[in-house]
C-alpha cells in the first residue's frame, strides 16, 4: 500500500481528481490501484455489505436491498447450487 500511494498521482478527472500512476516496468505496479481501492473498502461504510460467495472464495459487494444476495454472480456460483440441489432431491426421490 506504501508503494501505491508514493507512486501515485493527482489527476483531473473532469470536476473531480483521482489517482493515476505512470507508466512503469515493475511488476507490482498492477497491484496499486487494488491496493488503494481494497484500502477504501475496508475504511467504508459499504464493508458491512461484504460477503463471502456461498459457492467459491470470492469476495463481492451485496448491493441488494435486503442484503440476501448469496452467490458471486448466479450465472455461475448460482446456477451451480441450484443444479447440485436438484441433484439432491432426484437421488433422494429414487432412494425413496
Amino acid at each position: 500500500m506504501t508503494d501505491a500511494l508514493t507512486y501515485a498521482e493527482l489527476a483531473s478527472e473532469g470536476a473531480t481528481y483521482e489517482l493515476t500512476w505512470p507508466e512503469t516496468t515493475r511488476l507490482d505496479a498492477m497491484l496499486w490501484p487494488i491496493a488503494v481501492a481494497a484500502s477504501e473498502l475496508l475504511t467504508s461504510l459499504q464493508l458491512s455489505r461484504l460477503k463471502k460467495c456461498a459457492g467459491c472464495p470470492w469476495l463481492f459487494l451485496d448491493q441488494s436491498k435486503n442484503l440476501s444476495r448469496r452467490w458471486c454472480t448466479m450465472d455461475d456460483c448460482g446456477t451451480h447450487e441450484r443444479i447440485r440441489r436438484y441433484a439432491n432431491r432426484r437421488a433422494a426421490r429414487r432412494r425413496s
